[in-house]
């Protein structure tokens, strides 16, 4: 299931220790079918978004650090609408119908490449098949990872039908994830005038102001997501985010305790509680749920750094604390959160030459 990105930002917890960012979880597009919910649970995955602060000497340098991951959508659409087969006769129309169908299969299979020739083969045939449209632009920005290229066809499907929500929505997560935050807002902003009840536009569009700075807009969405459908687990972990921005730290373990009840296996929840618990100095439950976190997103770099932190900050396991750098750099090269964390914990520990090392590679 296509989720989007939400993030905040943490100030140093003292002076001289560098604050990894807070990740966010993910917010799905459309509520699935249950027949689709059941064909999405095996390609469903993790995506992340950080704005970590920076060390002091590049404090103007933050930047927001995509996990570049593919976040596949299953299709959407009713292969008996009216678009089908416009202007051809029966046997052609049922054949565009067949093709329809059989791409549909390879796309909720997760067979990008067969799902776009169908796709494209209906359009070559009908240019006007605003579910064909649809359809190519989610393969092409969710399974593809390409929101650039799938935003013609999301533009397509809103001149042939000018109130079409799905096509609004991915169109702006197509923008958000292409950095274009107003744009995204402004789709987002008309996809809620037509669906006010759709919970996770609702997320959506609350990504979106967050990452404007609209961060009481952004908390009023998540809330009314939250009242309109009370185990959104999205509305949970992004509210929480901007609650322990703000710092009120037990009010965001409070809804991400619920996102893990809701949803165990969401890595996210688990990584940013321990956040909210390691600047609360739970050191112990922090080390648990990064330790989570990394079980079941072995590829979530920032939970391997900041379990390093953690295990040097609290003296807990600190034989294993560089290996968790190492592995956060790893996973995030180049990055200067890691280099400076990773600096700290060897002035922590006491190896003072690699800390001169990483200090300097994060002046040059």
């Amino acid at each position: 299931m296509l989720r989007a990105l939400v993030t905040d930002r943490f100030a140093g917890l003292r002076a001289g220790l560098p604050a990894a960012g807070l990740l966010l979880v993910l917010a799905a597009l459309v509520p699935p079918t249950p027949a689709q919910a059941r064909d999405q649970v095996q390609a469903r995955q993790q995506a992340a978004l950080a704005v970590p602060e920076a060390p002091p000497a590049t404090q103007a340098d933050r930047a927001i650090i995509h996990y570049n991951r593919v976040r596949p959508h299953g299709p959407l659409g009713d292969v008996g609408r009216g678009e089908m087969g416009r202007g051809e006769t029966g046997h052609t129309a049922a054949e565009l119908r067949a093709l329809l169908l059989r791409g549909m299969s390879h796309h909720r299979l997760g067979d990008a490449d067969r799902a776009l020739a169908d796709y494209d083969e209906i359009l070559r045939r009908e240019p006007g098949h605003a579910v064909a449209h649809l359809n190519r632009g989610i393969v092409l920005s969710t399974h593809k990872d390409e929101p650039g290229k799938a935003i013609a066809d999301f533009d397509r499907v809103l001149v042939l039908t000018p109130d079409g929500v799905d096509a609004l929505v991915f169109r702006g997560d197509a923008h958000t994830r292409l950095g274009d935050y107003r744009k995204a807002l402004a789709d987002l902003d008309r996809a809620v005038s037509l669906a006010p009840d759709h919970a996770q536009t609702r997320v959506l569009r609350g990504l979106a102001r967050a990452l404007l700075g609209q961060r009481t807009q952004a908390a009023a969405d998540y809330g009314k997501a939250l009242s309109l459908y009370r185990r959104n687990v999205d509305a949970l972990v992004n509210r929480a985010a901007i609650l322990s921005g703000d710092g009120d730290h037990a009010g965001a373990i409070r809804d991400l305790d619920t996102a893990v009840v809701i949803e165990p296996g969401n890595a996210l929840a688990h990584y940013n509680r321990g956040h909210a618990r390691f600047v609360r100095g739970e050191h112990d439950k922090a080390l648990a749920d990064y330790s989570a976190a990394i079980r079941l997103d072995p590829r979530l770099g920032w939970a391997y750094l900041n379990r390093c932190l953690t295990r040097a900050v609290a003296g807990r396991e600190t034989g294993q604390a560089a290996a968790d750098c190492e592995r956060a750099q790893r996973l995030l090269p180049g990055n200067p959160r890691v280099l400076a964390t990773q600096a700290f914990v060897q002035r922590k520990l006491g190896d003072l030459r690699p800390a001169r090392e990483f200090a300097s590679r994060v002046s040059n």
